[in-house]
């Protein structure tokens, strides 16, 4: 699995469901959210993008966001920048947000606060930093975070504390560290955490077995020995947990792919 990958349990109140009337694309794109959200957590193949050579243009996709037949942009070849992301400054009717080229920087941090309606956002070579995050938790419907290559400290997720939805986490880099995953404690709903890596000792292996709803947990390229994680296992034998894509032998949960 990444993160992203994996099959949630999510729920988004009638109340909210009630303020928008989606139109067919609208309304599909929804559901697929849904259908991501409503399956049983399991094991995926990586999230590296795999570019589609039917994709529209992202002036295409802007476009068709505007005029009302979707609400979502996905964009797995075309590289976007900051000055492409500001077209879409203040658009509430985006829920989804997929930039899998290019470098989004803290310069459309506010640009980001702006969506104010978006579930899920996926921004691959994006340098963001700590600053971003703090808009980034302006974003109070936002269940999915995905900022694999963003740099990315404790001060960042702490500014994600009391977070009132968001329930998947994905980050990478060296700024992921002990004090980065105890972090993570602070968010009463983050139940699928997808480290990539990480410098951690065994204090944020502790760490990482006290997030309190935490049902799945991978991470990759982590120096710590597969017997240093023993201690997690044992603690939260519940937890749904792969070390470089891969159950452990000791896993209580282990089972074929």
């Amino acid at each position: 699995m990444h993160a992203i990958h994996h099959r949630y349990s999510m729920h988004l109140s009638q109340e909210r469901l009630s303020q928008k009337t989606f139109l067919p694309r609208s309304l599909f794109s929804l559901r697929c959210l849904f259908l991501l959200a409503a399956l049983v957590c399991g094991c995926r193949s990586s999230d590296t993008p795999k570019p589609n050579p039917n994709e529209k243009s992202w002036d295409a996709q802007v476009a068709e966001l505007k005029s009302g037949s979707t609400d979502q942009i996905e964009i797995t070849a075309e590289p976007v920048i900051d000055d492409q992301l500001e077209q879409l400054m203040g658009n509430t009717e985006l829920r989804k947000l997929i930039l899998d080229q290019g470098s989004i920087t803290d310069r459309s941090g506010e640009t980001l606060a702006s969506f104010k309606n978006l579930l899920q956002l996926k921004l691959r070579e994006s340098p963001l930093t700590d600053v971003s995050m703090i808009e980034i938790n302006k974003l109070q419907a936002l269940m999915f975070l995905n900022l694999p290559h963003a740099d990315i400290t404790a001060v960042g997720i702490k500014a994600l504390a009391q977070h009132p939805n968001l329930q998947q986490l994905r980050l990478g880099g060296p700024g992921i560290n002990d004090d980065a995953v105890e972090a993570m404690q602070l968010l009463p709903e983050l139940r699928y955490v997808h480290i990539i890596g990480p410098r951690l000792t065994e204090k944020g292996v502790q760490a990482l077995a006290l997030i309190p709803k935490l049902q799945s947990l991978y991470v990759d390229d982590c120096d710590l020995p597969e017997e240093a994680w023993d201690e997690l296992l044992k603690q939260r034998p519940d937890i749904h947990f792969h070390l470089d894509q891969q159950h452990l032998d000791r896993d209580p949960g282990k089972h074929p792919h």
